[in-house]
């Protein structure tokens, strides 16, 4: 929802720019203004007062037939058999409104998962046993707790961690760490990459961050949950601007960067996707050292609308806290 105020701007702003180049209020070219083009106007309003187009479009209809037809088993007589399969869905779900408790739940999660409320999930794999933390992470976590009014006798403070791998999201995202996939990545394996996230903090939008892991500590005598981070830098202003918003250029900050956060700040999960250079960057005396570390951001969209749909990652999948790829 947040979005579709600039939504808005940029679809106008595009119909705008259209019409003065290829229209220019001329008769003879008012057929260049197709009905598509036009409409893109009314999305924003439409679905500020409806909701997402796809949820009340054809789309609907056409996903349904699309499913429906996709069960058909007796190519012999597709329609008969096609009216079949939809009067038994008709009863199944008929069934399930009648006597609930024959409905599947909608959230089945594995051994050791911890429902942390609002949405979020804290997922295995997990440590068998407390881990010591290198020596950048326990004063992450030392700033973390005098930012949250805890007193630290010991300035050299450091707790042993229980490192946990992945995060479920409200949006349906699964969020992972560092801790297991670099292991895998050192082995030349691939895993499903997805520890990159996006983050909500007070000081600044499009603040992004790669997880090391997710661990749980009790403060002010409650068990809050936590998540490791290595920051990226703000995007490049220069670039946000040049590409009209479009384009978020990051630098990895590296391995002597790390922060805490609450795992209820991480909003969801992003790709951070190297950024080549261009050919007048790479003329410069020290551009390895400028650009190589360099990404931009690349967000799912329609993450709202496929969640309101159900569509949300399997968490049964994957035991170990990882996809494996091959």
């Amino acid at each position: 929802r947040t979005d579709l105020p600039a939504a808005h701007r940029s679809f106008v702003l595009y119909i705008e720019e259209y019409e003065r180049l290829y229209y220019q209020r001329r008769r003879e070219r008012l057929h260049f203004v197709r009905p598509s083009l036009h409409s893109l106007a009314h999305i924003v309003p439409e679905a500020s007062r409806i909701g997402p187009g796809a949820l009340h479009s054809q789309w609907t209809l056409e996903n349904f037939i699309g499913n429906i037809t996709r069960e058909i088993k007796q190519h012999v007589t597709p329609y008969a058999n096609v009216s079949e399969r939809a009067l038994r869905r008709c009863q199944v779900n008929a069934l399930k409104a009648m006597i609930p408790s024959l409905a599947e739940p909608d959230d089945i999660f594995p051994q050791y998962a911890e429902i942390l409320g609002d949405g979020y999930v804290l997922l295995p794999a997990r440590d068998s046993i407390q881990r010591v933390i290198p020596s950048v992470e326990a004063a992450a976590l030392r700033d973390f707790l005098r930012n949250e009014g805890v007193t630290l006798r010991d300035p050299d403070w450091s707790a042993p961690v229980r490192r946990w791998a992945r995060l479920r999201l409200p949006n349906g995202q699964v969020a992972r760490c560092a801790w297991k996939e670099c292991a895998l990545e050192a082995r030349r394996r691939k895993p499903r990459r997805a520890r990159m996230v996006k983050v909500s903090t007070t000081l600044r939008d499009n603040t992004f961050a790669e997880v090391q892991y997710f661990f749980r500590l009790k403060i002010h005598d409650h068990v809050e949950t936590m998540a490791m981070l290595a920051y990226f830098t703000p995007p490049d202003p220069d670039i946000y601007e040049f590409s009209r918003g479009t384009l978020l250029a990051c630098s990895h900050l590296g391995e002597t960067s790390r922060a805490v956060i609450f795992v209820k700040q991480i909003v969801s999960v992003v790709a951070m996707v190297p950024l080549p250079m261009t050919s007048e960057e790479a003329t410069t005396s020290d551009a390895d050292t400028l650009y190589r570390d360099r990404f931009f951001v690349v967000e799912k969209p329609g993450l709202d609308v496929a969640n309101i749909a159900g569509r949300v990652e399997d968490i049964t999948a994957d035991v170990d806290g990882l996809d494996i790829v091959g």
